[in-house]
């Protein structure tokens, strides 16, 4: 509607058809400024600004929208779903808030089971393969590299593994436990060049396959712009016109989330036909609704009584109640009441992801075995350097039994015995590290 519409107020018999009558709008605000317009003695003409905007400034300071329309004396006063703001109050006068609201979120509810593979919908194919191949078996590999060719770090075998326990399974086990953001032991690099990279790499910058939009130049808009700018900048390419067309997308899953003014969802998901929509998480950004007026005008301190005077009242709850309830939010509350049992299809991804782990268990147990009873002898004669400690400290002490002895007794010579028990065990080191030599390898 981008003309004005007279609302009717005062009504003849030429106005009532088969017993009906057209009015223009309906709802909170309309009556709102239906018992402002009694209070005060005011008729009033309602119209929707030209351009569609709620009204922001541009880079020049010049306003748009319903702000435009206060400043350009085309309109008296703004009565609509306006948050108030500190940009908006340096324009405009504005009353105190009429009803509370914040921001949230809306997303549409899926029919039947969940599915099987939903554990892999955060990203697309292709992020999964530049996640498991590039982001940790490349990354994984360049950091021990680095870290083979630091000074810092193992400086190309130069460092003992004993004083610093870093191999290339382990930078793969670094990689994984970023990845999944788990609580668990890890070693990390020493050299700078492997830090840096293992910090600039890090897996969990990827930009999951999530489409949520909001409309833009809205309040929440410019909300997000200031408190969330690279997720604004993310969200900008879903940005919807209006509430409406969001709907019909979040329906047809053509975006996952839709993020906006809390009431107007609220309203949205309670009235939709099919009880399809739901709003989820707490709000927050919490501010309230204003009646804008012209800078220094009368009107603001009139209408702020008058809306005191509705809030003590209970006028507000009252319409609060009525226009923004709906018949889905009544479902909802008689569904609460008693928790839904959760059939064996919504566990089958749980399934699929124990089984894998499992399977994969066997296949390592299986590989173990083989590698010490055949592997183990082989790698032993070519393995003159050590270098499969590189791929793992645990195969490579697997190889040199002796070695991990000597080192042991290292660590004791180092420190004086000062009682015959000390020495007694020195003196058992020694005679294992001669029995490692003629020991025959499984």
């Amino acid at each position: 509607m981008h003309f004005p519409s007279k609302f009717r107020k005062n009504l003849t018999d030429a106005d009532i058809t088969n017993g009906t009558v057209d009015y223009c709008c309906t709802g909170f605000c309309i009556e709102v400024l239906q018992t402002l317009a009694e209070k005060m003695n005011f008729e009033f003409v309602i119209y929707e600004v030209p351009d569609g905007q709620w009204g922001i400034p541009d880079e020049n300071g010049t306003w748009n929208g319903l702000v435009k329309e206060i400043l350009d004396d085309k309109a008296d006063m703004i009565l609509t779903a306006f948050v108030i703001n500190k940009v908006r109050n340096t324009a405009i006068d504005l009353s105190s808030p009429f009803l509370e609201s914040g921001i949230t979120i809306m997303v549409s509810i899926r029919k039947g089971a969940i599915s099987p593979y939903a554990f892999l919908e955060p990203y697309d194919f292709y992020s999964w393969i530049l996640i498991l191949i590039f982001s940790v078996h490349a990354t994984g590999a360049s950091i021990f590299i680095f870290e083979w060719l630091s000074p810092s770090g193992l400086d190309q075998g130069k460092t003992s593994t004993v004083e610093h326990k870093f191999s290339l399974f382990r930078s793969f086990w670094l990689i994984w436990a970023m990845l999944f953001g788990a609580a668990v032991s890890i070693d990390v690099p020493r050299g700078g060049s492997s830090r840096f990279l293992a910090n600039l790499l890090h897996p969990t910058k990827l930009t999951p396959h999530f489409k949520f939009s909001t409309i833009r130049n809205s309040s929440t808009d410019v909300n997000l712009q200031i408190t969330y700018p690279r997720m604004h900048k993310y969200m900008t390419k879903y940005s919807q016109p209006d509430v409406s067309t969001a709907k019909q997308n979040l329906k047809n899953h053509s975006i996952h989330a839709f993020i906006y003014d809390a009431n107007v969802l609220e309203f949205v998901a309670g009235r939709d036909e099919d009880c399809a929509l739901l709003t989820v998480g707490r709000w927050y950004a919490m501010s309230g609704y204003g009646v804008g007026v012209k800078r220094g005008s009368p009107l603001r301190e009139e209408v702020n009584e008058i809306i005191l005077n509705m809030q003590h009242a209970g006028e507000i709850e009252r319409m609060q109640a009525f226009w923004l309830s709906g018949a889905c939010h009544a479902k909802k509350d008689k569904k609460n009441k008693k928790s839904n049992k959760i059939g064996i299809l919504n566990f089958i991804s749980a399934f699929i992801l124990l089984a894998a782990g499992v399977l994969l268990g066997v296949i390592l147990l299986i590989l173990e075995h083989l590698y010490f009873k055949s592997g183990r002898k082989c790698l032993k004669k070519y393995d003159k350097c050590g270098c499969c400690a590189l791929v793992s400290l645990s195969m490579g002490k697997s190889l040199t039994f002796e070695q991990s002895v000597m080192e042991a007794i290292d660590i004791q010579r180092k420190h004086k015995c000062k009682d015959p028990i000390c020495e007694m065990n020195v003196a058992a080191l020694e005679n294992r590290a001669a029995a490692a030599d003629d020991m025959p390898v499984e």
